[in-house]
């Protein structure tokens, strides 16, 4: 195992595009993931270089001060410098006006906005992580952009986060890149109930889409790039990674 190796810091990391990322950054990065269940640690395992150390932090990211201090506690009492920060976590879910309350939007903002903020700002700081930090991507979403209905929390979310990105990227440069990757509709465990509706009413979800299904791998490829030299001279970017869906705006009907 290299010794000189820097760390990938992801967040939702247990499954789905977060897993695929560690996989794929798994390479070149020993990896630190956040998230609440650390029984998830093993299958993350089994996913990535058996040349990648892999450090758990588990903590809920619905609460970001908590977040933010255990994360601080855990890079002052270890040497694990983060260059890269991989914001995956989220949480899916399709709700009407009338069935919402401020608790939704408080939780989805904590968690696509606030939990981020603190994380970077604790991965800024020069005694914790010495200005290791370089790149920053959000897993964003194409609803950030356009609207379905029952997306109201969720695009909302998203489309605020895209805009923390945006100012991020202008304040932490030149030291560190910020961009966003906005995926369409993929098939993971936070989405699966919306396919199988589809699938038993005989409803192909990716009609839609040109280039067809798309998988979490699309999306860490992406990532890849905006984390790596290639990308040298790109922040404050959203890049989307949809297969075409948003090329047909008259049809864009995700709920």
């Amino acid at each position: 195992m290299s010794s000189d190796k820097k760390f990938a810091l992801i967040t939702g990391a247990s499954s789905g595009i977060g897993m695929e990322c560690a996989s794929a950054l798994s390479l070149s990065h020993h990896i630190l993931a956040v998230g609440r269940n650390a029984q998830s640690i093993e299958l993350l395992r089994k996913r990535c270089s058996t040349q990648c150390r892999i450090v758990f932090l588990q903590s809920d990211l619905t609460e970001p001060e908590e977040a933010e201090a255990k994360l601080t506690a855990l890079l002052q009492q270890s040497a694990y410098p983060i260059e890269f920060f991989v914001h995956c976590a989220g949480a899916f879910s399709v709700k009407p006006l009338r069935v919402l309350s401020a608790q939704d939007f408080t939780a989805a903002f904590s968690l696509a906005v606030t939990a981020p903020t603190l994380l970077i700002k604790v991965l800024m700081k020069k005694r914790i992580n010495q200005q290791w930090l370089k790149s920053v991507v959000f897993i964003s979403s194409i609803m950030s952009e356009f609207a379905a209905r029952g997306y109201a929390v969720y695009a909302a979310a998203k489309a605020a986060q895209d805009a923390l990105m945006r100012n991020l990227a202008l304040e932490l440069s030149p030291q560190v890149r910020v961009n966003s990757v906005l995926p369409g509709a993929l098939k993971t465990a936070a989405t699966a109930e919306i396919f199988e509706s589809c699938e038993q009413k005989g409803i192909d979800y990716y009609a839609a889409y040109p280039l067809g299904r798309g998988n979490p791998a699309d999306i860490a490829a992406a990532v890849s790039f905006l984390l790596s030299e290639q990308s040298a001279w790109i922040t404050g970017q959203t890049l989307r990674v949809d297969g075409g869906r948003t090329l047909r705006l008259e049809d864009l009907k995700l709920s």
